[in-house]
This record gives C-alpha cells, sequence and structure tokens, in this order.
C-alpha cells in the first residue's frame, strides 16, 4: 500500500498503514476462495438436492439444495479468503494477549482495589520476578520463547521468496515454543516452497536471525517429514558445576560439601551408558602352579629323571631341598 507525505511543522510528515497481508497473497487467496465457494456450492447443492427431493416436491428440493449450496460455499470460501488475516493473528497473539492484559489488566484491578493495593500488587508482580533469580531466569526464559517464534517467522520469509523451487512457496506453520537447558525448542510444520534440506543449508542464517549461537534441525515424526523440530542454542549447560556426593558416600563418611568434587552439571545430550559394553577381564591364573614330585625310582612325576629343566639334579628326598 503506498504512504502519503505531508508538510508540517517540523518538517515532513509520513503517515501511511501497516499491511498484515501482503497484496500478492491477498490476491492468490482471492482466487482461491472463488474457486471454492463454486466447488462447495455445486457438490453440497447436489448432494442436498438429491436426498430433499426424496422428502419433498422435486422442486422444492432443488431450491432447497441451492440454498444450502450457497449458504456453505459461502462459508467456507469465508474462511479461505479470511485465512492470512487469521495467520497473521496466530503469529501475534502473544503479543496481542499480553498487550490485552497490560491495558485492561490495570483498568480493571484499579476499579476493583483503591491505588495503595494496586500499587502493591503492581510491586509485587513486577518486583518479586526482578529480585529472585530464580524467577527472574524463567521469565526471561519464557519471553524468548514468545520472541523465538518471531524470530523464525523472519528468517522463514526470505527462504520462502527466494523461489529455490521455482516458485514462491508458503511460511510454515510455526507451533508454541519451550524452554530447554541450553535455549528453545520450537516445531514447525512445513508447507509447500520450504523443505528439511532447505532448513539444513540455512543453519547459519537461522542462528543469526534468531541471536543464538547455534540451531540443530531434527524430524519430529517418522511417518511425516514436514514436523520438524528446531533446537536453539544460546549457552552452553555443560559448563555448569554441581556438587557431586559419590566421593563423600564411597568414603563411608556421607555427603560434606566441603570435601567432595565439582563435576559438569549435564552428561553429554545423547549419552546412553546402557549402551556402551564394559570390557572383558583378562583370564587370570586361578591356583598354585604344581611342583614336580620324584617317583620311587629316582624320577619326577614328568618323565624325567631327577634333573630340573636347567639341568640341576633334584634331591632323592623332598624334604632335602629345605636344607
Amino acid at each position: 500500500m503506498s504512504n502519503s507525505s505531508s508538510g508540517g511543522l517540523f518538517g515532513r510528515q509520513h503517515t501511511g498503514s501497516v499491511t498484515l497481508v501482503d497484496q500478492p497473497v491477498r490476491v492468490q487467496f482471492q482466487r482461491k476462495a472463488q474457486l471454492t465457494f463454486w466447488i462447495v456450492a455445486i457438490v453440497t447443492g447436489l448432494i442436498s438436492a438429491t436426498v430433499l427431493s426424496h422428502v419433498w416436491h422435486p422442486l422444492l428440493g432443488l431450491l432447497a439444495g441451492a440454498v444450502i449450496g450457497f449458504v456453505l460455499g459461502l462459508l467456507v470460501a469465508s474462511v479461505v479468503l479470511i485465512w492470512p488475516l487469521l495467520r497473521a493473528l496466530w503469529w501475534w497473539a502473544d503479543l496481542i494477549t499480553a498487550g490485552l492484559v497490560v491495558f485492561l489488566g490495570w483498568p480493571a484491578l484499579a476499579n476493583a482495589t483503591n491505588v495503595p493495593v494496586s500499587l502493591v500488587v503492581l510491586v509485587v508482580l513486577v518486583g518479586v520476578p526482578a529480585a529472585v533469580p530464580a524467577i527472574r531466569h524463567r521469565v526471561v526464559a519464557i519471553v524468548w520463547c514468545f520472541a523465538v517464534r518471531h524470530r523464525l517467522r523472519t528468517a522463514f520469509a526470505p527462504m520462502v521468496r527466494s523461489g529455490g523451487h521455482g516458485r514462491a512457496g508458503s511460511l510454515p506453520l510455526i507451533g508454541m515454543a519451550w524452554p530447554t537447558p541450553a535455549g528453545e525448542r520450537v516445531t514447525i510444520l512445513l508447507r509447500p516452497g520450504l523443505t528439511y534440506a532447505d532448513l539444513e543449508r540455512q543453519l547459519g542464517a537461522l542462528a543469526e536471525t534468531c541471536r543464538a549461537d547455534q540451531v540443530r534441525v531434527s524430524r519430529a515424526s517418522q511417518s511425516n517429514a514436514a514436523r520438524v523440530r528446531i533446537d536453539i542454542s544460546r549457552r552452553d549447560p555443560l559448563t555448569a558445576l554441581v556438587i557431586n556426593p559419590l566421593a563423600g558416600v564411597g568414603r563411608g563418611t556421607g555427603f560434606d560439601p566441603t570435601i567432595v568434587p565439582l563435576s559438569p552439571g549435564m552428561p553429554p545430550v545423547g549419552l546412553d551408558l546402557p549402551d556402551v559394553p564394559e570390557p572383558a577381564d583378562p583370564e587370570r591364573p586361578t591356583g598354585r602352579v604344581p611342583r614336580p614330585r620324584p617317583n620311587g625310582n629316582g624320577s619326577n612325576a614328568n618323565g624325567g629323571n631327577g634333573s630340573s629343566p636347567s639341568g640341576r639334579s633334584l634331591p632323592d628326598d623332598p624334604n632335602d631341598a629345605f636344607i
């Protein structure tokens, strides 16, 4: 949409409007709505007229079927026509909800209570999360979950418009984001114009747009290639240090935080210790090595003549070996 400019007290002032739906998208969905209207109206009208003709007069059944087809076709076509607007509202649903809570919640609280009580409630709702580190970190993680959905949509827009498949596609449907120890995780549903391979080639662009260290993509479903999981990493949870109580337990002294060492906060992701085979212990000889015992004819039990392998003769009496 065009913007207009006019002179003002402080120079030129630019006025215009914000476009929620682009012009090509609006024209495309208008054509889809017209086609949808005729298909739904004709199909439902014929089915309704056929069924009602067995109950009412054929002319009356045909007229009722035409009315039913027209109404249903108009309803379905209206949904198709406003679908880009509904999609934009879904994208901005979090900010719209937050704005309604802020601009409508405060007047409702002020009307329900007096000014001191309203200020106390406001201080508690804002001051406690800001003062307690655990709550503050949790709130920041939730805020990043809302922000990363918009950052991903910003990153997907040039990928879809680039026309890597010969034509412009549709933006993927971005689901809810959830906090993880490393950052955020988002599940998206790909639509024509963007594939899993395209995302793998654009990992650097996704990380830069999301203000993250790195981004990983993986299949979220084994039966549906369109469902993709995106893991956004902003920090390394392996750098956190926690107390390992195993050293104190091994000595039988119990848990003592002052003497036990520190270990990484989390094990490596994807490591499954039961899958690691244990090394086999080498066979160790058990028992004593038998000593050669002499026979009555002066030879030992091994068939020798009383001499050792080194050529030294062995005594006839075993007790003489200790003299």
